[in-house]
């Protein structure tokens, strides 16, 4: 009985080591496909040590392209600083000094208006070349957004707007446009001083008279509208690569230039050829 009962014991022990063993090698296979493995030999403990080191490289690497970037929008950032403060530094300012019997600001702004040109109420002997004024060509611009502007056009000595003589880009008042007093005197001044070519963007719906485009859709330009300068400038630069474009605004027109050169920054000159600005009344 002793003996047959431990060859029993031995038998059932045997057995329990096959199924354990078959076990083992089932859970080895499944977790072998699966792609990874519970049976902690040396050739797995060499591949969590190469999958850890791979892990902690790609996050150096991927921590170093982080800091390279962030050091490269720091120089561009600075770049900017540095260039938008040489630029700052170069302006002249001259002090306004008005007549000694117009020093009043309303009076200034009254006389301003009854002594000039296109508003005279009082006879003079200067030339009416304000008066006189036409422009060259009337140019409708479509606009991405489904609306359209004008852009009233000025030649110095050629009729085509694709040559190098530098071009001023003048940007009107609130519910101005290119028929202003203003705009002409400037015209004529730019033409007859400096010799370029000039341009009057009217802004959405301020165009007049019978080539006029109608507003198409309810957006309204305003103080902070850049997009049909922005526009006008794109059409000028494709046209001529080379062209310089100086730009020029007054009251709400200022308040559009100035907007568009911080939104541009060194693109206005690396990119576009923008090489001067007049603004006043900001």
């Amino acid at each position: 009985l002793a003996c047959t009962n431990t060859l029993g014991i031995m038998s059932s022990s045997r057995n329990l080591f096959f199924v354990i063993l078959a076990i083992v090698l089932q859970l080895s296979i499944i977790t072998t496909v699966m792609g990874f493995s519970v049976i902690p030999n040396a050739n797995n403990l060499i591949i969590r040590k190469r999958t850890t080191t791979m892990l902690r490289t790609s996050t150096s690497s991927e921590i170093t392209r982080d800091t390279q970037k962030e050091d490269e929008i720091e120089r561009k950032n600075a770049n900017i600083i540095s260039t938008s403060a040489r630029i700052a530094h170069s302006f002249q300012t001259n002090e306004f000094q008005p007549a000694w019997f117009a020093r009043n600001n309303h009076f200034q702004t009254i006389m301003g208006t009854l002594y000039r040109q296109e508003t005279m109420y009082f006879p003079t002997t200067k030339d009416s070349s304000i008066k006189n004024f036409k422009w060259d060509k009337r140019e409708r611009m479509e606009t991405p957004d489904g609306d359209v502007f004008d852009v009233n056009w000025k030649y110095y000595n050629t009729d085509t707007d694709t040559n190098d003589i530098p071009i001023v880009l003048i940007c009107h008042g609130l519910e101005s446009d290119s028929d202003s007093p203003l705009v002409k005197d400037m015209v004529n001044a730019f033409q007859s001083r400096v010799g370029m070519d000039a341009a009057c963007i009217n802004f959405r719906g301020c165009s007049r008279g019978d080539n006029s485009s109608p507003q198409r859709t309810p957006r309204a330009y305003h103080l902070g509208f850049t997009d049909d300068l922005f526009q006008t400038i794109q059409n000028i630069h494709e046209k001529c690569p080379t062209r310089r474009i100086y730009l020029s605004g007054f009251s709400l027109g200022a308040n559009v230039v100035i907007k568009l050169l911080a939104q541009l920054g060194t693109d206005a000159t690396d990119k576009y050829n923008i090489r001067g600005v007049a603004v006043n009344a900001i």
